[in-house]
């Protein structure tokens, strides 16, 4: 019985340090258009669900990421407005880095083939705006 309470604390513990990681990526993605904000937050937002119910209600209660948990936990979808400025802020910096990093076409190509990942994948995320309104279409 103690074996199962002290693995319960390590797995709390493993899953309060992937949250914490993840978070921190998050925030470095607000920065950096390579690290897509939004998959990380949601990973922290899982992972601390799962060992801190503070951090959880911390995290969800913030005025930048709480909505994008919620929507995402609801509807598994992001704001129209997430998503451009998102999209905006990938393809200004990613501009910003191709012009000012002294790169050879490899690395220009590089970049560009980097930046398309977190641009596919914001893409690929369904508006909670169509969302509710295929779900409001469906209830008439």
């Amino acid at each position: 019985m103690h074996k199962d309470i002290s693995q319960s604390v390590l797995i709390k513990m493993l899953f309060m340090g992937l949250g914490f990681i993840s978070l921190a990526l998050g925030l470095l993605g607000l920065v950096l258009p390579i690290l897509p904000t939004t998959p990380f937050v949601l990973l922290a937002a899982f992972c601390f669900a799962r060992s801190s119910e503070r951090f959880y209600q911390k995290l969800t209660d913030n005025r930048l990421f709480g909505p994008f948990i919620v929507n995402w936990q609801l509807h598994r979808a992001m704001p129209r407005k997430a998503k451009i400025l998102g999209l905006a802020s990938i393809v200004v910096v990613g501009a910003i880095s191709i012009y000012t990093l002294p790169l050879d076409t490899f690395g220009k190509t590089l970049v560009v083939i980097l930046l398309l990942i977190p641009i596919l994948i914001l893409m690929r995320i369904p508006n909670v705006e169509t969302v509710l309104v295929q779900a409001k279409t469906k209830q008439l």
